[in-house]
Parts: structure tokens; C-alpha cells; sequence
């Protein structure tokens, strides 16, 4: 009987480890993208407007030298002043090595600016890495309603605002 609650216990937990980012305790990208599909159908019925922003720790990702134990503090610390700024109707992940998604949930692309502007002003700065700031880039995008028969609605919403990142 022990056992059958054991093996239950261990495999709750570790179907928590495999959507849980370890370092960060957010999602990671599956849960992501599963949980942003989800809301974003909802979204469709509320008529209510949603965007990502997608977090780049870009002098990080430059370098190809860097110890694990300083890319995990950078990440950790990046993720705890993201969630010191995030709404509680936000959905923050540790998307990529260096990168962090979040759902903005009844946002514009407008109103996501001034969720980007607050993002800067809340990492730069407070970052460095051997002796160097780090410096972010953000890409924004909203959903685009014409692709709300996509079973995808939320990779391509990614995609956009990654792509963004370069025009920002």
C-alpha cells in the first residue's frame, strides 16, 4: 500500500519538476505556451486583449565562457525582480536560457510599452556580470485575432515579439 503512494508521490513530483522551471519556480516554456493557449481562448470569448512580452538577457548571451554558477545567480535574480513587477493576472515563465515570457492578460500592444518601460527601469541597472550591466532587449507583440482558429495561437505570438526584439 506504502508503495503505490510512494511511487505516486515521486511521480507528482516529478511532473511538477518537468513544468516548473528548478531555478527560477516559474513555468517553464511548455506549461508556457500550454497555459497561454489556454487564455488566450478565453481571451477570444471575453473580447479581452493580450499580449507577451518576451525578456532577453542579452550581454549574458554574448558570452560563451560563463560559469554555471554566475549564469544561475543572473538568471534567479533576473527572475525575482520580474516577479517583484509582474500582476498577479500576469503569466511570467523561464522561457530559454536567457530569455522570460510574459503573458500580459488584458493588455494592448500600446498598453504593453508601458510594461516594457517598467521591465528596464527595474533590470537595468541592477544587473551586472563581471563588472559589465547586462543589458536586456524586449519584444512585444499582441494577439492576433486572425489566428484564432491556429491550434498554435500562442508559439506565434512568441515568434512575433522574438522577431520584434530586433526592431526595438
Amino acid at each position: 500500500m506504502y508503495s503505490n503512494q510512494s511511487n505516486m508521490v515521486n511521480a507528482n513530483t516529478q511532473t511538477m519538476a518537468s513544468i516548473f522551471d528548478p531555478l527560477t519556480d516559474l513555468y517553464n516554456r511548455h506549461l508556457f505556451l500550454q497555459v497561454s493557449n489556454s487564455l488566450l481562448k478565453i481571451s477570444l470569448r471575453q473580447r479581452m486583449p493580450v499580449s507577451v512580452a518576451m525578456v532577453s538577457l542579452e550581454h549574458v548571451s554574448d558570452t560563451a565562457h560563463l560559469e554555471i554558477d554566475e549564469a544561475q545567480e543572473i538568471i534567479k535574480q533576473s527572475a525575482d525582480l520580474l516577479k517583484s513587477i509582474t500582476r498577479d493576472s500576469d503569466t511570467l515563465s523561464h522561457f530559454d536560457d536567457y530569455v522570460f515570457g510574459l503573458l500580459l492578460y488584458n493588455c494592448t500592444y500600446q498598453q504593453s510599452h508601458i510594461v516594457a518601460n517598467r521591465i528596464n527601469a527595474k533590470l537595468e541597472g541592477r544587473l551586472s556580470f563581471r563588472n559589465q550591466p547586462v543589458t536586456i532587449a524586449i519584444g512585444l507583440a499582441e494577439f492576433d485575432r486572425n489566428f484564432a482558429d491556429n491550434q498554435h495561437l500562442s508559439e506565434h505570438m512568441v515568434e512575433e515579439a522574438l522577431s520584434d526584439m530586433g526592431r526595438r
